[in-house]
């Protein structure tokens, strides 16, 4: 469900940004806020995502493949994956129209 969360949110960042509404609706702070929201999930799910890894290593691959998909944890690893590749996905976007914008009000208090 969170990766789902992400990539709608990434994907209307984009939209803004492509149709030039980004800096009218939203201002320096609130898209750093976004970007910083964006840095924690990814460390965290990339961290969940590396404790999965490790405690199906540590009872084996044979475990994890015989399970049913409601308890499976390669499930669990591929949504942590998911949800760590979005997360940084609006970091590197925030950090990207963060600095696009600040560039640019910069220019314009000239």
């Amino acid at each position: 469900m969170l990766a789902f969360a992400l990539s709608a949110s990434a994907s209307y960042i984009i939209t803004l940004n492509y149709l030039k509404k980004l800096e009218t609706l939203y201002s320096l702070s609130s898209i750093a806020t976004i970007r910083d929201f964006g840095m924690c999930v990814g460390v965290i799910m990339l961290g969940l995502l590396t404790y999965v890894l490790f405690e199906i290593s540590y009872y084996g691959w044979d475990n994890a493949i015989k399970s049913p998909v409601k308890d499976s944890k390669i499930i669990v690893a591929v949504w942590c994956f998911i949800s760590a590749k979005y997360g940084f996905t609006i970091f590197w976007l925030g950090r990207k129209y963060f600095r696009n914008l600040s560039d640019t009000r910069l220019f314009l208090q000239e």
